[in-house]
């Protein structure tokens, strides 16, 4: 079977299973979600890995996760939440792989896997921290302890 096959056939499966892992997680904003949200962003994901997989792209889902890193960024998620989520779906899909695939197609599929969602890993986080750094955060005024006589 190949790994697109593997993947669109076994797709609610993963699904649910990285739903369970992710209520598991405790990650403060999905914990907020309802589980139907939380389905549903994983369903998007999965779905653009997917279309990945079949074009031998990594537009797609780098372009989805730069859209994701500013929808989250705005609704006040750490960025580790998001890359959580992320890894959740990967282990998931990991463990498939190696349960239900022949050894001989692991290496190109868990290579594909890891590549493409690390490709929207790097771009999620790249937006995220530039959006960050676009914040104007209070910073702590020093300027009184290093005027104090006391040091000198």
């Amino acid at each position: 079977m190949s790994l697109l096959k593997f993947l669109e056939s076994d797709r609610i499966e993963i699904i649910n299973e990285a739903l369970f892992e992710l209520d598991r997680s405790r990650l403060k904003h999905y914990s907020e979600s309802d589980k139907e949200t939380n389905e549903e962003r994983l369903k998007n994901l999965y779905d653009i890995l997917i279309s990945c997989v079949s074009t031998k792209s990594l537009i797609e889902i780098c372009n989805y996760c730069e859209e994701l890193a500013e929808k989250r960024f705005k609704a006040g998620f750490d960025l580790y939440e998001v890359q959580s989520t992320i890894n959740v779906l990967e282990e998931i899909i990991w463990e498939k792989i190696i349960k239900y695939l022949p050894a001989t197609e692991y290496e190109r599929a868990l290579g594909m896997i890891t590549t493409i969602l690390g490709a929207g890993k790097d771009s999620l986080a790249c937006k995220y921290v530039s959006l960050a750094s676009q914040c104007k955060k209070p910073t702590l005024d020093l300027s009184e302890l290093f005027n104090s006589k006391e040091l000198s």
